[in-house]
């Protein structure tokens, strides 16, 4: 079996800070904000979920740009979500960026069905990247937080997040211990960087091994077919918004399951 997966109008991506990033990263520049629905007062979002429900939306992604210290500000939205989630079926799925301990109890309060959350094992990347006095240690910690609170969390690591070339990545992987579900993303190198090589985006899928389930997520290039289909030939378990031409090629080989909603539930 494999799992394609297509969000869409369904679950949408929602950005608490509209197109505001206070990092503007070199590999996004908050360009990846423009595609996200902008609502950034807690009854908005209320009023979103409500009517999202009536017309036959089944959840939705919650995020937005970073705060200066690298994480998602959603300290304000924490009541709403518990509201949501008492008064409606929707799935929630949050993505914190490094969070606070207000945010992480504010979530387990709220019973938010996942969180997506990025792992780095790289200091140089962190700083060049993002430019935060953080270290690997500090993302693994955020990571065993949220854990420990009792939430469910999917961890995400971008192969190539520091200009296309490898740096962290199998830490990354080691740090994470095998989580039971783990997305791979890949760099977008608009204007920023090089194309990831397949070769070193494999290595970093063959370092996590049988024990996860590997899903390619929606931050990576598209039009890349043989590389989609390639990571399936290896045991990739799922892809959000593939190609024709690989769900053609795996509509031959496999059962597959077509879902609407974000690949972190």
């Amino acid at each position: 079996m494999k799992e394609f997966y297509y969000p869409g109008d369904k679950f949408p991506s929602v950005s608490v800070t509209g197109r505001s990033c206070k990092l503007s990263c070199p590999h996004c520049r908050g360009r990846f904000l423009q595609g996200m629905k902008s609502i950034t007062e807690p009854d908005e979002l209320y009023g979103f979920a409500v009517e999202h429900e009536k017309t036959g939306g089944n959840g939705f992604l919650l995020s937005g740009g970073f705060t200066k210290e690298g994480r998602v500000p959603l300290v304000k939205f924490m009541d709403v979500l518990s509201k949501i989630k008492e008064n409606t079926g929707l799935k929630i799925n949050v993505h914190t960026g490094a969070p606070s301990e207000k945010i992480i109890e504010g979530l387990a309060k709220a019973e938010i069905d996942s969180v997506s959350y990025d792992m780095i094992g790289s200091q140089k990347t962190i700083e060049l990247i993002y430019g935060l006095d953080a270290t690997p240690e500090d993302y693994k910690r955020g990571y065993e937080m949220l854990k420990d609170m009792g939430l469910k969390v999917v961890p995400h690591i971008t192969v190539g997040l520091n200009a296309g070339e490898l740096e962290g990545e199998f830490k990354a992987v080691d740090m994470l211990e095998k989580p039971s579900k783990l997305i791979l993303n890949s760099l977008i190198p608009k204007d920023f960087g090089k194309r990831v090589n397949e070769k070193d985006f494999f290595s970093v899928m063959d370092k996590v091994g049988p024990e996860s389930k590997i899903i390619l997520g929606c931050m990576r290039e598209r039009g890349r077919s043989g590389f989609e289909i390639e990571a399936l030939r290896r045991g990739a378990e799922g892809i959000v918004v593939p190609s024709k031409k690989t769900v053609d090629w795996a509509e031959k080989r496999f059962d597959v399951d077509r879902i609407e909603s974000c690949c972190a539930l």
